[in-house]
């Protein structure tokens, strides 16, 4: 079993420090490496056999949030820890542990969609990878732009074969283990869905998503106003207007919506095409009447008007850290609001509308 035991922390870390360290160890990139030695040092310290409380003392000690989980494994059950060890993600080192609580197998690895391709039905590859880099119901990193590609991408296959993809993605995110890995996230299905199909009977609003409490709440008094709730859409351009807050109970799976598409959806009509730019449909939004009606307070609108900036990221440069508060986004919305910028449908991207002088 030690065998098993991923083996090459110390060298996997080595070679991807090396690929992403700069030539020169003077100034800063002099911190920069010796940190990372530090990092690789403590996470050698954890083995096979090593109990599971030091493991999490170890991390503790590397300030790395843990998420445990238990997965099932044949009839077997272990306990599994998964760590994020950069700020964004790139490396995570996922721990398996044995029923009495002592390490089994460690592993540190860069999660790539392209890993599970053997297990997507032939064909539905790019489908899949659309479907899982949408966005979901991360409001605070919410894409305008993910999610318009994943849409888009999906419709010209047709009904039958964008519905069997999203069938595949959610099965393929049934397995715990990968799933837990990979970032496999079902629930992403449920946006997709509600911006790739419109009802047969013509009626705009989509069977309300089951996942637990979303705040802000959707007024019961004026439920036609936000048809595709949690999602707002103002000039084909799609913002999440509620987050996920909780759950109570059991959450509705996203197939029971695949049904509902296959019975009583057909496609919308065409792709989305962005009118215009994302800051000019996200303070057409906030400004509404029924926008002020749901969420009276000023700074309500602040997520939405850092989706408009995250949709245009990599035409404005940042004026704060990636680990800001959204209530810092201020400035940037101000300098994201001066740009021209337009919708660009071969590239599925927001562009200037001209050159920079």
């Amino acid at each position: 079993m030690a065998r098993a035991v991923v083996i090459t922390i110390a060298i996997l870390l080595g070679a991807a420090c090396r690929a992403a360290e700069p030539d020169s160890a003077v100034g800063p990139a002099a911190g920069y490496l010796a940190a990372k030695a530090e990092w690789e040092r403590k996470l050698a310290l954890i083995h096979a056999g090593l109990a599971r409380p030091s493991a999490h003392r170890i991390l503790k000690m590397m300030g790395k949030e843990r998420r445990g989980q238990w997965l099932d494994r044949s009839e077997e059950r272990r306990p599994h820890d998964l760590y994020w060890l950069d700020k964004e993600g790139s490396w995570r080192l996922h721990v398996t542990y044995t029923i009495d609580g002592a390490v089994e197998s460690c592993e540190v690895f860069r999660p790539d969609f392209h890993d599970l391709r053997d297990r997507i039905p032939e064909g539905l590859y790019p489908y899949l990878k659309l479907i899982h880099e949408s966005p979901g119901f991360r409001g605070a990193s919410f894409n305008p732009v993910k999610l318009i590609r994943a849409v888009n991408g999906l419709h010209p296959i047709g009904k039958d074969a964008a519905l069997k993809a999203m069938s595949a993605y959610l099965r393929l995110s049934h397995d715990p283990t990968f799933s837990y890995k990979y970032d496999l996230g079902g629930q992403r299905i449920f946006l997709v869905l509600r911006l790739l199909f419109v009802r047969k009977d013509g009626d705009p609003v989509m069977p309300p998503v089951r996942i637990g409490a979303m705040w802000p709440v959707r007024d019961k008094e004026h439920h036609d106003e936000w048809p595709l709730y949690p999602l707002a859409v103002v000039d084909d351009v799609p913002f999440l207007v509620a987050s996920w807050v909780g759950l109570a109970g059991v959450a509705q799976s996203p197939a029971a919506h695949i049904e509902y598409a296959k019975l009583d959806c057909v496609l919308r009509d065409g792709p989305l095409v962005p009118r215009g730019s994302p800051m000019a449909a996200a303070e057409q939004l906030v400004s509404s009447a029924r926008w002020k009606r749901m969420c009276p307070h000023a700074e309500e609108a602040e997520p939405v008007l850092h989706q408009a900036c995250t949709a245009i990221r990599h035409l404005i440069e940042p004026r704060q850290s990636p680990e800001a508060s959204i209530f810092e986004w201020n400035e940037e919305f101000g300098a994201a609001r001066e740009l021209d910028v337009v919708w660009d449908a071969k590239m599925q991207v927001f562009k200037m509308s001209r050159p920079p002088q």
